[in-house]
């Protein structure tokens, strides 16, 4: 009873502080979700988001001067029919992350100008043929991600996106040689991960290739346990198979590759 007495006289002591002209003292109010209807149109944004944030009349705030007021409308959700075509695209972007939207409005937001928000788009699964031919590299890697498309993807002019392949295990023996580092890093960290799932590749060449220094074993010979070159430890090791033919991953560092 006497903690109830004392939230109650904090409360009222806050109100009482809601005329303040100091700003922090008034969010700090508009925080705990006091007086909003008396900050409904207070002067500073940071006030008026913190109504926001209580999800406190939002239809007032939807054409709000401040862009961080109306993000922060996205963000709960809401009105996404009229902050779809906000000039802001962090207001967009925000609408395209937290809002459930209608198929007219994933498309709409689909051929958005700004990258950010079609990647946000893509991020959510949506409409991945037609950002898969997007012309920024970081919507383009959103799909990849979502492992869509990853044939046509393949010979993409943007490592990262080639890295968010191999990070899928998509063609392996392709990706473990590919020009960019990250990619080739990528190939290796996901055969290293799930070496242990008995994967399956397809045999392109007969030879094993160390993983630590890249040197190569001809097939005719029976990898060791160290790495003839770098002396690497290689617990685990490929069967070799005949080509064309799919092998199975017995041990771990060394791969056949093409």
């Amino acid at each position: 009873m006497e903690n109830y007495i004392e939230i109650e006289k904090l409360k009222n002591a806050l109100i009482l502080c809601s005329n303040s002209f100091d700003d922090n003292v008034r969010i700090t109010i508009a925080k705990q979700g006091l007086c909003l209807d008396k900050f409904v149109h207070d002067k500073n944004p940071f006030v008026r988001r913190a109504v926001v944030e209580n999800g406190y009349q939002l239809d007032l705030f939807l054409y709000d001067e401040d862009m961080m007021v109306r993000k922060a409308i996205a963000k709960q959700g809401y009105g996404a029919n009229i902050l779809i075509y906000d000039k802001e695209y962090k207001v967009r972007k925000a609408v395209a992350k937290y809002c459930k939207l209608y198929n007219d409005q994933i498309t709409i937001l689909a051929k958005d100008p700004a990258p950010e928000v079609r990647a946000e788009i893509a991020k959510r699964g949506e409409k991945l043929t037609l950002l898969s031919k997007d012309p920024n590299e970081l919507v383009r890697v959103e799909v990849a991600k979502h492992g869509y498309r990853l044939k046509y993807l393949l010979d993409d002019p943007s490592p990262l996106v080639r890295a968010a392949i191999a990070s899928k295990g998509y063609c392996l023996e392709i990706l473990l040689n590919d020009k960019s580092e990250i990619v080739r890093k990528n190939a290796k960290l996901y055969a290293y991960n799930h070496a242990d799932a008995k994967s399956e590749w397809v045999l392109e060449r007969n030879n094993f290739r160390c993983l630590n220094c890249n040197f190569k074993l001809d097939r005719t010979k029976t990898p060791s346990k160290r790495c003839p070159k770098c002396n690497f430890v290689m617990c685990n090791f490929i069967e070799i198979a005949s080509k064309k033919k799919k092998i199975k991953v017995n041990w771990l560092l060394f791969f056949v590759i093409s």
